[in-house]
């Protein structure tokens, strides 16, 4: 646009004018402009010069000097400046525009400045965000999950985490209320063995100091311990087998709950029956009823020798020929 003004005003043949325009853009863009002419010298009261090299060359271009930013452009030898201008020139002179690059640093100093500063608050909002995020996101679901575990250490095994999460976190909550279930139902089970052994242990206690006295016959301690063992033990019947020392065979059974015989089969100690064999184990066995030849209305039987607390063994107690006998 300036390049257009001041060709109309060259046209006109008016100094002034030309000097006026060069002025009024210098004033208004805080920059230098002068006009060269061909010679490179300074025209229409302007004071800068264009080196020869740039002016040869014809072409727009701009360089660096001082801390300023110098700029050439061309002025073309158009065909109505051929009245003062030989029409052999390509061009008729240059306009140069010179502004210093100090203030433009200055600019970018600042808005480099703000840049940072906006950065920086950026970073702070966002760290801000990130604690909150973490807090909410895994920091409170893992104090939950550590409070749960201190209050089931505790005995609180009816707590539960109420995690509504569908990752990693919320899987690993699933977990800690199956293995507080699993553990409470253990608690359960063991509380009710517990309380079973107690009750056996006072049936026993009971047995001990009630039936076996020595003012009672054999029969009489049997029955009362055998019906013990139905009521205070909760089993359906109750036998007491036992063995004939003469012979070592299955001779005499006491028996309560039942109408079969389980014992009374005459068999010898050292026989390889296999309810025989049980007994010679001389540990507690569960069997069921097929397995020791007994009738299938028994359904599992609880097998428990009474071993006997002489210091002889047994097969010399009982006269029983089978020597590998516990």
């Amino acid at each position: 646009m300036f390049a257009k003004h001041l060709s109309s005003a060259m046209v006109e043949k008016d100094p002034l004018i030309v000097a006026q325009h060069v002025e009024e853009f210098s004033l208004a863009g805080e920059m230098e402009i002068g006009i060269a002419g061909n010679n490179g010298q300074p025209a229409f009261n302007t004071y800068i010069t264009a080196p020869e090299k740039i002016l040869a060359a014809h072409e727009e271009t701009s360089i660096r000097s001082n801390g300023e930013l110098i700029l050439f452009k061309p002025l073309k030898n158009e065909l109505r400046c051929h009245g003062c201008h030989s029409p052999g020139d390509k061009t008729r002179g240059m306009i140069i525009v010179k502004t210093s690059l100090r203030k433009a640093h200055a600019q970018l100093n600042e808005t480099a400045k703000r840049l940072i500063g906006f950065s920086i608050l950026i970073g702070l909002i966002s760290e801000l965000f990130l604690i909150i995020f973490l807090r909410k996101m895994i920091l409170r679901p893992i104090e939950a999950l550590t409070e749960g575990a201190n209050l089931l250490r505790n005995g609180n095994l009816d707590h539960r985490i109420v995690l509504k999460r569908d990752d990693e976190i919320g899987d690993l909550a699933s977990c800690f209320n199956e293995m507080a279930d699993s553990i409470e139902q253990s608690h359960i089970s063991m509380e009710s063995a517990v309380r079973q052994k107690t009750k056996e242990l006072r049936a026993i206690a009971e047995l001990s100091s009630d039936a076996f006295r020595g003012d009672r016959d054999l029969k009489e301690i049997a029955d009362q311990f055998l019906d013990a063992i139905i009521s205070h033990l909760g089993y359906r019947y109750s036998a007491l087998c036992l063995i004939d020392k003469e012979t070592g065979l299955l001779l005499q059974e006491f028996k309560k709950g039942v109408d079969n015989n389980i014992c009374d089969i005459e068999i010898s100690v050292a026989s390889e029956h296999p309810f025989i064999k049980t007994i010679r184990e001389a540990k507690p066995a569960i069997k069921n009823s097929q397995e020791i030849n007994a009738p299938d209305t028994f359904g599992n039987v609880v097998i428990i020798p009474i071993v006997s607390h002489q210091r002889k063994r047994c097969r010399e107690v009982n006269n029983c020929a089978y020597e590998t006998c516990p």
